[in-house]
Parts: structure tokens; C-alpha cells; sequence
């Protein structure tokens, strides 16, 4: 998650840029790659706070799977 930030606030990434899943940067402050079924927590404060501070992050976009953040982050 903190890469995440780290893209946005570097190279001048775009909040709302999506990728091929339909997701944005903050789908991905929550989300676990590579490791599923890793039970430990995420603690996204930082990164999420940064991205919803930008004017173009949408917090209700849906994915191809028809969720929103959020429903990655409960």
C-alpha cells in the first residue's frame, strides 16, 4: 500500500487511472497481491488518506467484479 502512495505522489500518477480490471490506486491500497490468503492485516491509513485527498479519486468506482474499495477494505 505505501508503494501505491508512493507512485501517485513521484511520478504524477492520476488517482482515477485504471487498470485493466477496472481498478484504480486505491483498490490497491487495500488488496493483497500475490499472496490471497495472507490473514494479515492491512493498515492502509496513510496511503488511502493521501489518494482520497486528491480532487480526481472517485471512492465509489466498480470493478469488473462489481465491487468498490470499500468492499475490499471490510
Amino acid at each position: 500500500p505505501v508503494l501505491v502512495g508512493i507512485a501517485i505522489n513521484t511520478t504524477g500518477a492520476h488517482a482515477d487511472a485504471l487498470d485493466k480490471n477496472l481498478r484504480t490506486p486505491l483498490f490497491y491500497a487495500f488488496i493483497k497481491i500475490g499472496n490471497p490468503f495472507d490473514k494479515n492485516e492491512i493498515d492502509p491509513f496513510e496511503t488511502v488518506s493521501s489518494l482520497c485527498a486528491l480532487p480526481d479519486c472517485n471512492v465509489n468506482l466498480i470493478d469488473k467484479w462489481k465491487k468498490t474499495p470499500l468492499h475490499y477494505a471490510a
